[in-house]
């Protein structure tokens, strides 16, 4: 089972860090167990740390658009190109950005829909 993206990521992004960690999750991947719409979903999400500083700007702006609708009902500012290379400067872990997560407590997220 893998965590739904749609109604999710524009709401991350609203957060004060949630920016930084969608970039953070898509270059360094994310590993353990999280809870999205109560269920606990133990996995792991791959890095996708080959793509280019403007391809993942490119997702990451795809995904707050809520996967269709590049308008975003969050009204954020698209990431640049040099946002995320300052997010991936320092290289993380999966299990750093599954600390992070609970840092910032996504998990709200599902109870804010």
């Amino acid at each position: 089972m893998v965590p739904r993206l749609k109604g999710r990521v524009p709401a991350i992004a609203a957060l004060p860090e949630g920016r930084s960690y969608l970039v953070k999750v898509l270059s360094f991947g994310l590993q353990g167990p999280i809870t999205v719409d109560g269920q606990t979903i133990s996995g792991w999400m791959p890095s996708f740390a080959k793509l280019s500083d403007a391809e993942m700007a490119a997702v990451v702006n795809f995904l707050i658009g809520d996967l269709h609708n590049p308008a975003a009902a969050t009204g954020a500012a698209a990431i640049s190109a040099e946002e995320v290379a300052k997010v991936r400067r320092s290289p993380l872990t999966p299990r750093d950005i599954l600390l992070e997560r609970e840092r910032i407590d996504i998990s709200t997220i599902d109870q804010r829909r």
